[in-house]
């Protein structure tokens, strides 16, 4: 025979689901449940309760298209494109569909896209479908050439009518679709105002890589030479030569690092520094290491510091720049090797300065 339960759950067990109490206190039944440990408890006081629930455990999730996966597969572009504005399981089954559909979907997302009467939701997921199957399409070298496209998201871009997330995801859709012929209205955008459209522009200008280097660079002169130049292109076009990279890149880079004078200085110094090592450059290890033995600020430090184990791949090395020098001067000829060395020494730009011509070469390029 089972013993008699404590009497003070007992008590607990009366207040639970004695009289007055049959439609059930759920949380306090939960809560009787979890001090006792089991449901036996309850059993034991009252044979005939049951913990009752809050609701029904829910039934499995149908199939959202509701004739299976070959009616998903037998469904067009366009009755796809609809399922877009229909309930969130419908549009997740049509956004996972419609991205292997390729470049035959691209003309109605973009309609879906630039249309007024069309819910957010989807002419954002259609937004985002264009700029998956660019993607893929760009991996596989097979890349999209739709001037259309490209227009209509330049539409939408620089309509500040539209929500800011649909104007974000246009300009990640530019960089993805390598409109280069949108470098401008981008570059313009890393000044606005909303952080959305800023870091929306900077980061298409980064996907279309080398083509903008030209553009981003000229912009990011005029701006640092005007009296009122706007920051926003500034700071931001740093980054972007940071994460395209090339010999361009890095000399613009290299200058910021130089800067030691006006209210920007510390600012282009601390960028230029971050900059330097998303590029991977292993020819900017010099000059990271120049600039971080002559530095004095300690933020700026740190960033260059963090730039050479980036650089180098090296999370050893103590953070001081004699150790540094010291590793580099025992690693130098093991990174750089060949024709690599040779270009190496054409450019180095050791302690006559950045501005200095470059020492002749020490050896004849391999043959």
């Amino acid at each position: 025979m089972a013993p008699a339960p404590m009497p003070a759950l007992t008590a607990l067990a009366r207040r639970c689901y004695g009289r007055g109490s049959q439609e059930g206190n759920v949380s306090k039944r939960r809560a009787l449940v979890h001090v006792t440990g089991s449901a036996l408890f309850v059993a034991l006081v009252f044979p005939g309760a049951a913990l009752a629930q809050e609701k029904p455990p829910e039934p499995p999730l149908a199939n959202p298209s509701g004739d299976g996966l070959r009616g998903i597969l037998d469904k067009s572009v366009d009755d796809l494109v609809k399922d877009l504005s229909g309930k969130d399981t419908d549009r997740a089954v049509a956004e996972g569909e419609l991205s292997k559909r390729g470049i035959l979907a691209v003309k109605p997302l973009v309609s879906c896209v630039v249309s007024p009467d069309a819910k957010l939701e989807a002419r954002l997921a259609a937004a985002r479908i264009v700029r998956k199957i660019a993607d893929e399409g760009r991996a596989k070298n097979k890349p999209i050439d739709d001037p259309a496209a490209q227009d209509a998201f330049l539409a939408v871009f620089k309509d500040t009518k539209a929500s800011l997330d649909l104007r974000g995801e246009a300009a990640r859709a530019l960089g993805d679709l390598h409109a280069t012929q949108t470098t401008k209205d981008l570059i313009a955008g890393l000044a606005d105002n909303w952080l959305k459209i800023s870091e929306s522009s900077r980061a298409a200008l980064a996907t279309m890589g080398e083509p903008v280097v030209d553009e981003v660079i000229k912009a990011y002169e005029t701006e640092m030479a005007a009296k009122d130049g706007k920051d926003g292109i500034i700071y931001r076009s740093i980054m972007i030569l940071g994460d395209v990279g090339g010999d361009k890149a890095r000399a613009t880079l290299a200058q910021a690092l130089k800067q030691d004078k006006g209210p920007r200085a510390l600012g282009l110094r601390f960028h230029a520094a971050i900059a330097l090592g998303l590029t991977g450059d292993k020819f900017a290890i010099q000059i990271v290491l120049d600039a971080y033995d002559a530095e004095k600020d300690a933020r700026v430090a740190n960033a260059l510091e963090r730039s050479l184990e980036w650089l180098t791949n090296e999370h050893e090395v103590a953070p001081q720049p004699f150790r540094w020098k010291a590793w580099w001067s025992s690693h130098k000829d093991v990174i750089l090797t060949g024709e690599a060395k040779y270009d190496y020494e054409k450019i180095l730009l050791p302690k006559k300065g950045i501005d200095a011509p470059p020492d002749k070469p020490k050896s004849d390029p391999p043959k």
